[in-house]
């Protein structure tokens, strides 16, 4: 199998971050949907009818889809996001 073919799961922060660390993570997703066929983003996750259902459910329904993105994958990419003021 080519390398090309695998699977990539993203990992990174969805919330509590800045518009340039937002951006930065945009870009790398972006590179990884150029290069690989199948890139999973969290963030990117619809769960539908989300609005109408209680937070412990819908939180597991994201685990849920989390849980099997990671089992599915060949690469995980992690992205560490750090504070400003933690250099």
């Amino acid at each position: 199998m080519n390398i090309e073919d695998s699977k990539v799961y993203i990992a990174a922060p969805i919330v509590g971050i800045s518009k340039s660390q937002r951006e930065e993570i945009d870009l790398v997703a972006s590179y990884l949907h150029d290069q690989y066929k199948d890139v999973y983003c969290p963030w990117e996750l619809k769960i539908p009818n989300a609005w109408n259902m209680p937070q412990d459910q819908w939180a597991r329904c994201v685990f849920t889809q989390d849980v099997i993105a990671l089992d599915d994958d060949g690469i995980g990419v992690h992205q560490i996001v750090g504070r400003g003021d933690a250099v």
